[in-house]
């Protein structure tokens, strides 16, 4: 609905009144008549108008003193006064202009003339508004910890915040950005997330929640950029869309530490705990039946069971602190020992009916990966326990295939269990999908362990997909994780980012790590 714009009129004269609100009247404005000045300041502060057509003489208050009034106070400052006079001497006009006047028509008028110059003075004040309103919305928008971005039909960057400019890498100067579409400038820094609905572009959804990743490097943690698509405005204006990036590393990590914490505790700390709290019990209840040789044993199971213990431990923290790790070369996997890794994490499923084969089909088992060993050993432990818990009878056969290229390793795993709805298949890689559910363990869909292994991947700089099984139930996982490279460029896509920024990626820095 349009706005009407709101006119007070303010003159003594009750005939003028009337003769003003009859000229008015078939214009759409809405009229407010008052006829003394301490009235007109009073409505004023209530109504807040759009324009004040102020008569000069007035008895008590005159119109010099209420607009010097209004000009003192704040919320009505700036709001137009048209002063009606029948004194046309230049002293009287210089008097107006000093107590903030902005135009004079002089009695009596011209009713076309009056007509004309309210429109006029109502179109330049709602174009002051708009411009004062951009010139705030830019100013808090410029504050805000998240990017924001307008594009074009051409989709190409319009505008970006600072924090947008600061992400993107764009120069301060908008002349700078060379009409470039807006994945030109993500591409060469960010891996976006899920594929699936980036292959879309620039058709993206509206309200998805999508992810722009800078990889784990040796100088700096990943950095995760969600990405919402708050409106696609697509209208005269040229605009198309409004781009929100909010700096989401912090939340992930933390979703992915208490994950690796509560996925690893039962594989880590069971065990050695019953074999060393078993061995101490007997010593305390029955050590005066034992002989030395014996006494000897048990300590030595215990000892063995507090080293174990010890060791797990290690591996917690160090699974804790899995999304900052640097990618130090003698952490990194081993493409030779994968395989390994496979069977020993269906090994540690304890379910000795899971049959997993291993096809190994590459040269080059010496290269390391971007993965660290635990990091595998934890995917791999995951994408294993799905296929058990989501198979009718919980004995899925199990085929895990290897492969290798020039720059990725690609690891397929198929089982026989079920078939995944369509409608959750766009889902279970999402970080909060399921993070966002409470932390029971047993989650709807494919359970939490997927979302999280899609944090460790992508953040790497890999990919996850999965799919159904076209000739029998089951899923199929594919996964490719990238090589581990020093060359120049991996560093300078670590050199990139802002240093003052370096620490946001790092949330999880423990202290005396």
């Amino acid at each position: 609905m349009p706005h009407s714009n709101t006119i007070l009129i303010v003159d003594d004269n009750q005939a003028n009144l009337f003769t003003i609100e009859e000229l008015l009247a078939t214009e759409g404005y809405t009229l407010v008549l008052v006829d003394n000045g301490p009235e007109a300041l009073q409505k004023a502060r209530e109504i807040e108008p759009d324009l004040i057509i102020l008569d000069v003489m007035m008895p008590g208050m005159d119109g010099f003193a209420v607009c010097t009034r209004l000009r003192q106070t704040p919320h009505l400052a700036e709001v137009p006064v048209l002063m009606l006079t029948i004194l046309s001497e230049r002293e009287y006009l210089l008097r107006g202009l000093q107590v903030g006047a902005d135009d004079f028509i002089t009695k009596p008028f011209d009713p076309l003339e009056l007509r004309a110059r309210i429109k006029s003075i109502l179109r330049l004040n709602r174009y002051r508004r708009l411009v004062n309103e951009r010139r705030r919305f830019r100013w808090v928008i410029d504050q805000s910890d998240d990017g924001y971005l307008l594009l074009n039909d051409k989709h190409e960057i319009t505008y970006a915040n600072a924090q947008g400019r600061l992400l993107l890498g764009l120069p301060d100067n908008p002349a700078e950005w060379n009409e470039q579409e807006f994945m030109a400038w993500v591409r060469p820094h960010y891996q976006p997330q899920p594929e699936e609905i980036w292959n879309q572009w620039p058709k993206l959804p509206l309200g998805e929640r999508l992810y722009l990743i800078r990889s784990q490097t040796t100088e700096s943690a990943a950095l995760w950029l969600e990405v919402t698509v708050l409106e696609d405005l697509t209208s005269p204006s040229g605009v198309d869309y409004l781009l929100q990036l909010k700096n989401v590393t912090e939340q992930v990590t933390s979703v992915y530490s208490q994950w690796t914490l509560q996925r690893v505790i039962s594989h880590k700390m069971r065990t050695p705990l019953i074999g060393l709290f078993s061995g101490l019990d007997l010593l305390q209840h029955n050590v005066e039946g034992f002989s030395t040789d014996e006494i000897r044993d048990l300590a030595r199971i215990g000892y063995e069971g507090a080293v174990t213990l010890k060791k797990n431990v290690d591996d917690i923290v160090r699974y804790i602190e899995l999304p900052r790790q640097t990618m130090l070369q003698n952490q990194l996997l081993c493409l030779a020992d994968l395989p390994d890794l496979v069977r020993e994490a269906a090994a540690l499923q304890e379910l000795q009916q899971m049959q997993v084969s291993v096809h190994m089909e590459s040269t080059g088992g010496e290269r390391l990966l971007r993965l660290p060993e635990s990091g595998g050993r934890l995917i791999l432990q995951e994408l294993l326990a799905n296929a058990i818990n989501f198979h009718p009878t919980h004995k899925p056969m199990v085929e895990v295939r290897l492969t290798a290229d020039a720059d990725y390793v690609y690891m397929t795993m198929t089982d026989n269990g079920r078939h995944i709805p369509v409608e959750q298949l766009g889902q279970v890689w999402r970080p909060y999908y399921q993070a966002e559910k409470t932390f029971t363990g047993q989650p709807a869909g494919m359970g939490l362990g997927l979302p999280l292994i899609a944090i460790l991947v992508w953040q790497m700089g890999g990919s996850c997909h999965l799919y159904n099984r076209s000739d029998t139930p089951g899923v199929v996982v594919e996964l490719r994780v990238p090589f581990f490279r020093s060359d120049s460029e991996q560093e300078q896509q670590a050199h990139w980012l802002p240093t003052w920024l370096m620490p946001i990626a790092q949330p999880f820095a423990l202290a005396g790590a």
